[in-house]
C-alpha cells in the first residue's frame, strides 16, 4: 500500500517535471527523461511491467552524461558546479521579478 502511494506521488512529480521544461534550452531531452521515468511509475500498476525499461533509462542517462562531461571537465571546478543553482538572468521572464 505504501509503495503504491509513493509510486503515484512520483508519477505525478515526474509528469509535472516534464511539464515545466518549456523554457529549458535542452527541454526535449529533459522532458523525455522525466516522461520515461513517469512511464516506469505508470507501468508498475501492471502485473508484469517490462524489465527492459529501467535498464534502458539508465543506459540513456549514462550516454547523456558521457556527452555532457567533455564540456565540463577542465572547464569548471567542482566548487563552481555545486556553488549555486540560482538563476543568474531574468531573460525569458517578461513579468520582471518573480
Amino acid at each position: 500500500m505504501v509503495m503504491t502511494i509513493c509510486n503515484a506521488i512520483f508519477l505525478l512529480i515526474y509528469l509535472l517535471s516534464a511539464a515545466v521544461q518549456y523554457n529549458d534550452p535542452d527541454r526535449l531531452v529533459w522532458a523525455a527523461m522525466y516522461l520515461a521515468a513517469a512511464a516506469m511509475c505508470a507501468l508498475q500498476y501492471r502485473r508484469n511491467p517490462p524489465r527492459w525499461l529501467a535498464p534502458a533509462l539508465v543506459a540513456i542517462s549514462v550516454v547523456w552524461i558521457g556527452m555532457l562531461l567533455p564540456n565540463i571537465v577542465g572547464q569548471v571546478s567542482l566548487e563552481e558546479i555545486f556553488a549555486s543553482i540560482s538563476m543568474r538572468t531574468r531573460a525569458g521572464f517578461p513579468w520582471g521579478r518573480f
